[in-house]
């Protein structure tokens, strides 16, 4: 008789994802980051950093001192949870990640913004998507005027 190895991610009885997160240490223990943002930036990353960099700033968040930037990976896993116990967070921006992906299963849609549990959030598409793309720039700008009471 063999034992097989009971390998809860594997399981057939619970029917929502389960995924081990990471182990980093994603944000210092003394930090003010009030800006979450994390994108997925595969190719020209510091391209897309510059191009985020300029929209934050419009918007008149102080984009050295207030941010916090996860260049996410498709395979990467994150509990929001954890790096929200590290940072007094109360702005989340996601482009091109699901939410899913920090552990947060949210009803959303794309460019409005929403509130939970003191923070506010917004999901774009991604960000190479919207710096080609003049409506998703608009639609992008809007959000944000709405999102900073701009």
């Amino acid at each position: 008789m063999t034992i097989k190895e009971n390998n809860i991610l594997n399981n057939q009885y619970i029917d929502f994802d389960i995924f081990v997160t990471s182990d980093e240490n994603l944000i210092p223990e003394s930090n003010q980051f009030r800006h979450l943002v994390v994108f997925q930036g595969n190719k020209e990353v510091e391209q897309l950093k510059s191009f985020l960099e300029k929209i934050l700033q419009a918007a008149k968040v102080d984009v050295q001192k207030d941010v916090f930037l996860i260049n996410a990976d498709a395979k990467e896993r994150f509990r929001f949870i954890d790096i929200k116990k590290k940072a007094p967070i109360e702005f989340v921006l996601f482009f091109g990640v699901h939410p899913k992906q920090f552990g947060l299963n949210f009803q959303f849609q794309k460019y409005q913004p929403f509130q939970f549990n003191n923070c506010h959030f917004l999901v774009a598409d991604d960000l190479s998507a919207i710096q080609e793309n003049k409506q998703l720039k608009g639609a992008l700008w809007n959000s944000l005027k709405s999102l900073y009471k701009l």
